[in-house]
């Protein structure tokens, strides 16, 4: 692994951290400046791989937001903890050359500071549940509502808070989002 993509976090209290580490990776089809080894044209998905101590195996880090569409972007290391962490190519697609299918449910922006637009399509006379969870899993916001239209689209302004993980539910579909 080259030193490019290898780092280490510690010796400092993560707690008081009040950014998240961001692994910003490039790649544009040119051959100048780029890791072309890590990101290359394939369109092979890149993602951050952990381990505590350096004997232990390479895990996916769970707690990543990726803000890209394409093989150039930025990983978002949410909730760091000290150990190792690398950069790594694997085979998951982040991108499709058709036209994607639409989605049941839209939940932007991710990560959100507050503000959250949950958008439904197709699903007028059901019942939906929003359920908002703290990084600790504790409930701190739940709502049932019964949607009168195809597409809705929703704000929800939740209060500041270091992280927490969103949960929304309309019948079996249930989406994850990340808020600052």
């Amino acid at each position: 692994v080259s030193q490019s993509r290898f780092w280490t976090l510690q010796g400092y209290d993560l707690d008081t951290l009040e950014n998240n580490t961001e692994a910003i990776f490039y790649y544009d089809g040119s051959s100048s400046g780029y890791d072309q080894d890590l990101a290359g044209v394939s369109g092979d998905s890149i993602v951050i791989l952990y381990r505590a101590k350096p004997w232990e195996p390479w895990t996916l880090w769970q707690n990543q937001v990726r803000k890209t569409n394409n093989i150039s972007g930025v990983i978002e290391v949410l909730d760091p903890k000290p150990g190792d962490y690398v950069l790594a190519n694997t085979a998951e697609k982040i991108g499709l050359k058709n036209e994607p299918a639409k989605q049941e449910i839209d939940i932007y922006p991710n990560p959100s500071h507050g503000t959250l637009n949950i958008k439904f399509n197709e699903h007028a006379g059901e019942e939906y549940t929003i359920s908002i969870n703290d990084a600790g899993g504790k409930l701190i916001y739940q709502d049932t509502v019964q949607l009168s239209q195809n597409t809705e689209v929703l704000e929800v302004r939740l209060p500041k808070t270091k992280a927490q993980f969103v949960t929304v539910t309309v019948g079996s579909i249930t989406q994850k989002i990340l808020l600052k």
